[in-house]
């Protein structure tokens, strides 16, 4: 757990107030006290989860069967040591009929991953969380809903020039922590694709 997830979690699913109460003690027979409380369940709690532990990414994937040998999906991500965390996120996921898997670490069976690859409800889970996100996550998100989907509902990802501009779009933000990845950039595509001078692709 992290700030920034107590954070996301505290800005939806927190409140903050004050209360005056009888008080044989005070002289106006009343005393104000302050009260901070949180709860753990809805959206607001899974955005915090997803601000720490969790990952925006368009995946690229060498794929024979697709026109142009390589596929392009959204994914969205989180990973969590605490079962009970990845329960609520499934109990809201099952709620909102969204379409998800859950696996577990292979050689410990202690770390939980919850995924969403469902172009709809990868959109749903977007659309869901951006109101309660904060900082580089809320950009992923924004950049998901305002551009990456609508160009993949619209299969822009199905032409060679759509792929790259896709890619050049997902390297404008680092999707991962080792910063843009090198393989299956746009600029491996223009040159797979001799597509360096082409319809305004500048290297």
């Amino acid at each position: 757990m992290s700030l920034e997830w107590f954070g996301g979690f505290s800005c939806g699913d927190s409140s903050f107030a004050v209360i005056a109460r009888k008080s044989s003690n005070s002289k106006i027979g009343f005393r104000i006290v302050t009260r901070l409380r949180w709860s753990q369940c809805g959206i607001p709690h899974t955005a915090g989860f997803w601000d720490a532990d969790g990952s925006f990414v368009l995946r690229v994937a060498k794929e024979k069967s697709h026109r142009l040998g390589f596929s392009m999906s959204p994914q969205i991500k989180g990973t969590s040591y605490d079962d009970l965390i990845i329960a609520n996120i499934e109990k809201i996921f099952k709620e909102e009929k969204i379409t998800y898997s859950v696996s577990t670490d292979s050689s410990t069976r202690e770390e939980f991953t919850i995924t969403v690859t469902h172009l709809p409800s990868v959109k749903l889970v977007c659309e869901l969380l951006f109101p309660y996100l904060i900082g580089k996550k809320k950009i992923q998100c924004a950049l998901f809903l305002q551009e990456i989907i609508p160009r993949l509902e619209r299969a822009e990802h199905l032409t060679k020039e759509g792929f790259i501009e896709l890619l050049e779009l997902r390297e404008t933000i680092s999707f991962t922590k080792k910063g843009n990845r090198k393989r299956y950039s746009a600029q491996y595509f223009k040159e797979l694709w001799d597509l360096t001078a082409e319809r305004g692709l500048v290297v």
